[in-house]
C-alpha cells in the first residue's frame, strides 16, 4: 500500500511532540513511502534542530511566512 504522511510545524510547536510524531510515523507497521514536512514560516532553532535529526526521511516544505494549518497543509 502506498500513502504519503502530511505534518505541519511552526514557531510554537513544541520540539519534543514533533520528535514523538515524527518517531510514530517512522516506527508503525505499515511504513510511509512518503513524509512531506511543511514549516508554516520561520520556526526557532530547537525545532530546526528536531527537523534536521529526521531530514534524511523526511521531504520538507518551507513557507516564509506563517499561514496557518490549512492554508499551510494546501501547498
Amino acid at each position: 500500500m502506498d500513502f504519503s504522511v502530511l505534518m505541519s510545524v511552526y514557531h510554537k510547536d513544541n520540539p519534543q511532540w514533533l520528535k514523538q510524531a515524527i518517531d510514530s510515523v517512522l516506527n508503525n507497521t505499515i511504513k510511509p513511502n512518503q513524509i512531506v514536512l511543511v514549516v508554516d514560516g520561520p520556526i526557532p532553532n530547537d525545532l530546526e534542530q528536531v527537523i534536521t535529526e529526521y531530514e534524511d526521511n523526511l521531504d520538507i516544505l518551507r513557507l516564509e511566512k506563517n499561514s496557518g494549518l490549512g492554508i499551510a497543509l494546501q501547498q
